[in-house]
């Protein structure tokens, strides 16, 4: 497996374990990242440097849902690009909806740490989340089991 491959399912698995401490030490000082305009809470967001992703995406976020990025498939786009195509799934805290959401992640390795992120996701289903009087928010009943446990597929390019 390539190291930005390697380093990325790094990432999501100290996320997933919400081992703070695990991520912020896997990003690059310089590091940049970018959430999807519109999602609720920290939509459109840059944040500069590990302690601005901890404070102003990640634990921003974790306030208002309990929710995990399940990585379904990595495509090596570059030799320090890593395409990440998955599913957001969760709760919002505030309404206890569940909701699953697809995403890519679009990042970037340098010097051996992750130093970039631009996020992609249906940020409807974040807000429908947190609306009570939302009728339907994703097929939580799709994907009965843990897709981490099958581990994601990894590949270089399209095929």
């Amino acid at each position: 497996m390539l190291l930005a491959g390697m380093l990325v399912e790094q990432l999501y698995d100290a996320l997933r374990r919400r081992d703070t401490d695990a991520a912020v030490g896997l990003l690059h000082p310089a590091c940049v990242g970018l959430t999807c305009p519109g999602l609720p809470h920290v939509g459109g967001r840059v944040a500069y440097g590990p302690q601005e992703w901890l404070s102003r995406i990640w634990v921003e976020t974790y306030r208002h849902f309990d929710v995990v990025a399940v990585p379904e498939e990595h495509l090596q786009v570059g030799t320090g690009t890593v395409v990440t195509l998955g599913t957001y799934r969760g709760v919002a805290r505030g309404t206890g909806r569940v909701f699953e959401a697809w995403f890519a992640h679009v990042w970037t390795v340098l010097d051996g740490r992750v130093s970039g992120l631009r996020q992609v996701t249906d940020t409807a289903r974040w807000a429908a989340a947190l609306d009570q009087s939302a009728t339907s928010v994703g097929d939580p009943e799709r994907h009965k089991g843990d897709a981490a446990d099958s581990g994601p597929a990894y590949s270089q390019g399209r095929e």
